[in-house]
């Protein structure tokens, strides 16, 4: 299991990029927002191109959000199994707050298959 981090930003900052031909399945994630100054949303956001197929021979970039969770100002939250278990990525993905704080960090947790 690998994991990633970053602070709470309003662009989106990049954890990892899932290898062509597999999915990344997260594990958990894990939002520790003791030390910022009010509640923040977390989003993760999964960009990526389908391969060409037979009728589509330009696919186009597509944008997922297969996670999120708001998060109040002094609390950690844990994602529970439940939630993050049946997410699966597929390109680039990153995780993207409703504002900049560096008080606050996303830690996810995450393996390939």
């Amino acid at each position: 299991m690998a994991t990633a981090r970053a602070v709470a930003n309003v662009a989106v900052q990049n954890l990892f990029a899932v290898p062509l031909h597999m999915k990344g399945k997260i594990d958990t994630v894990t939002v520790d927002n003791e030390g910022s100054s009010g509640a923040i949303k977390v989003q993760l956001e999964d960009d990526f191109t389908q391969d060409v197929s037979q009728g589509n021979n330009t696919p186009t970039a597509r944008s997922a959000f297969p996670y999120q969770a708001t998060v109040a100002q002094g609390l950690t939250d844990v994602s529970d199994v439940l939630s993050v278990e049946k997410i699966e990525c597929l390109g680039n993905v990153g995780v993207i707050c409703d504002k900049s704080d560096a008080g606050c960090a996303v830690i996810v947790e995450y393996h390939f298959e």
